[in-house]
């Protein structure tokens, strides 16, 4: 599971409508993910190794639409753009002058699943319980029902009913944890700005056809 994969983890709760009464968390936690269309933040991402030492910094900027469009940049410390396009998953690495293209399937993926407020289907592979419920937090805990499953644990912390923090664990104890800021819930933006067609003269590879 690469870094990619884990981060759009971090896209699927960033947004919510209103937190209603629920009788258990995977109740709260799926209306946390309802009543909105688009989303756009600014992110700082960090990997910290088994023995908590940070690995991996970067930080940028997403969009996302419902269903399965969204627009990850990072800016630091290396350009590199990720568009899903509902179909297709594209990234592209200016400094490597290539993109790859990947498939778009989201129906076995945790994150996006979550992207998409897939609970009940989350929930088959994953037991969702919140610990902490204090004030204007909400603290939400994934774990996997099989020990083959994609993460050990995932993990969500909402303040004011929005996702500011993100934390996604494999099974060697890796972490990538995603800080989100200036959150804005239904902006405005163009269906095109979900659409990708590779630049001239760049390498392609396309996994979806191998």
């Amino acid at each position: 599971m690469n870094l990619f994969t884990r981060t759009l983890a971090m896209i699927a709760l960033m947004l919510s409508a209103g937190l209603a009464q629920a009788e258990n968390a995977s109740d709260k936690l799926a209306a946390l993910l309802s009543g909105y269309d688009t989303f756009s933040a600014r992110f700082e991402q960090f990997t910290n190794n088994n023995n908590g030492r940070r690995a991996q910094e970067s930080s940028g900027e997403l969009q996302l639409a419902k269903p399965n469009k969204f627009y990850w940049s990072t800016l630091k410390p290396f350009p590199q753009t990720i568009v899903g396009d509902g179909n297709h998953i594209w990234v592209y690495d200016p400094d490597l002058e290539q993109v790859t293209r990947k498939p778009g399937d989201t129906s076995s993926n945790a994150p996006a699943m979550l992207l998409n407020g897939q609970i009940s289907e989350l929930e088959q592979d994953y037991q969702i319980s919140s610990p902490t419920a204090t004030g204007n937090e909400l603290l939400f805990d994934l774990a996997p029902r099989e020990e083959n499953s994609s993460f050990a644990r995932i993990r969500l912390f909402f303040v004011n009913k929005l996702l500011t923090e993100l934390m996604l664990e494999d099974h060697l104890g890796q972490r990538t944890t995603v800080l989100l800021s200036e959150q804005k819930i239904n902006p405005a933006l163009a269906v095109n700005h979900f659409s990708f067609t590779p630049p001239d003269g760049v390498d392609v590879i396309l996994e979806d056809e191998l």
